[in-house]
């Protein structure tokens, strides 16, 4: 292990110095809680990586980390639909911010799903199932995801679904895998919206999509119009929301 450190010294020593720099100026923040999250997701990012990459230099170490981080993930997703199913729920558990929560499942589900659409792609066959088993752990990961009512996650599923019907077209490969994922997709929206329709809280669904649509809209005229008086700015803190 202090080897494999050792092979990336600068760059974990230049990660430690950005996780440095964001704990002392989270200390000196005016507002700590509210502009941090991102930043603390961003300096620990690379040290996960670097982490990754020293402690699973072994294919076999690699293959057992990936099945555990994705079996995980999977039960929490399961959790999420069966409370979102019972009692209308929205899923972010156990992080506390629900669009965290979908970036979670959607940086599970894109790899997942793409290395299942490869193999298919190569060639390769899969039992009955294996197969009911991938179709089945796509499901409750869009579901969850959908039930977490996160546009951007849901905006990055359909681009996802567009790009491999993009490769689909320029490779001329089979279909059926790739129309199998888009029907899973489309029975996670159908259940969705069911039970969103039926849910104490589906009205409070509808005006969350719709409404906050039309908040992040007026936010970005404001910015733009801000932009457009003050290109080269006024200073910290003058445009209080």
């Amino acid at each position: 292990l202090v080897g494999a450190f050792g092979a990336c010294r600068g760059a974990f020593v230049w990660s430690i110095a950005v996780l440095a720099y964001f704990i002392a100026a989270y200390h000196v923040s005016l507002s700590a809680d509210n502009s941090f999250a991102p930043s603390w997701v961003l300096a620990a990012g690379p040290l996960s990586f670097l982490g990754a990459a020293a402690v699973a230099q072994q294919p076999r170490v690699r293959s057992v980390l990936g099945a555990g981080v994705f079996a995980v993930v999977i039960v929490l997703a399961l959790i999420s639909c069966v409370r979102f199913v019972l009692y209308g729920e929205r899923a972010h558990a156990p992080l506390a911010d629900a669009n965290g929560y979908a970036t979670l499942l959607y940086l599970i589900w894109i790899p997942f799903v793409h290395s299942d659409l490869t193999r298919h792609w190569r060639g390769e066959t899969d039992g009955i199932h294996r197969q009911l088993l991938a179709g089945g752990a796509s499901f409750v990961l869009l579901l969850a995801l959908f039930a977490s009512r996160s546009r951007t996650a849901v905006l990055i599923v359909a681009v996802a679904l567009l790009c491999w019907v993009i490769i689909a077209l320029w490779r001329r490969v089979a279909w059926r895998p790739l129309f199998v994922q888009i029907l899973i997709a489309a029975a996670a929206v159908v259940v969705w919206r069911i039970c969103v329709s039926t849910s104490v809280g589906g009205a409070e669904a509808h005006l969350e999509f719709g409404g906050g649509l039309a908040v992040r809209i007026e936010l970005i005229r404001a910015a733009l119009a801000m932009l457009a008086a003050h290109p080269l700015g006024i200073g910290v803190f003058c445009f209080p929301l």
